[in-house]
């Protein structure tokens, strides 16, 4: 009786630790590995295959992207949401460009007073190739109704 106890106790140990080496093995695995699977009937999370085509084409981006997005600090979780898909977004054109294409979130409030408001100049100046997403908050209680929820200043350098 006692040697079926034994085998039965070694044998689940030894199953314990393939499973564990297993697990290991996987998460080493996918660490190297980077895929996404967009399941959405519509592909809705998915670059377009010209998309792909245009940021893999080295003459199509001749110089280097770079991307600053206004969207760093405090803000609520929605905008936070919305910030972490534009970084998935960027990182998937990162991806097939290369380095191509950068980008940076910014903090606007980071900074002096001066540096603040000469930021904001600048991104407000009606000549620049900036890009502004509004957002109304008039329905949820805050002392702001209007909230501005990224700036998105594009420029290309030579490489």
């Amino acid at each position: 009786m006692s040697e079926k106890k034994s085998y039965k106790g070694i044998f689940n140990w030894t199953l314990l630790l393939i499973v564990m080496v297993g697990i290991i093995a996987i998460n080493v695995i996918s660490a190297y590995l980077y895929k996404r699977i967009d399941m959405t009937a519509d592909q809705r999370y998915s670059l377009s295959s010209g998309t792909i085509k245009m940021l893999e084409d080295e003459n199509a981006i001749k110089n280097r992207l770079t991307i600053r997005i206004y969207l760093e600090g405090t803000m609520p979780a929605e905008i936070k949401n919305f910030r972490n898909a534009i970084q998935d977004k960027l990182n998937e054109f990162r991806q097939y460009a290369g380095n191509r294409i950068e980008y940076k979130f910014i903090d606007p409030n980071q900074g002096t007073e001066e540096e603040q408001k000469e930021l904001k100049d600048q991104l407000y100046n009606p000549r620049a190739r900036n890009f502004a997403f509004k957002l109304d908050l008039s329905k949820r209680r805050s002392t702001k109704s209007d909230f501005t929820l990224a700036w998105v200043s594009i420029m290309a350098v030579p490489m």
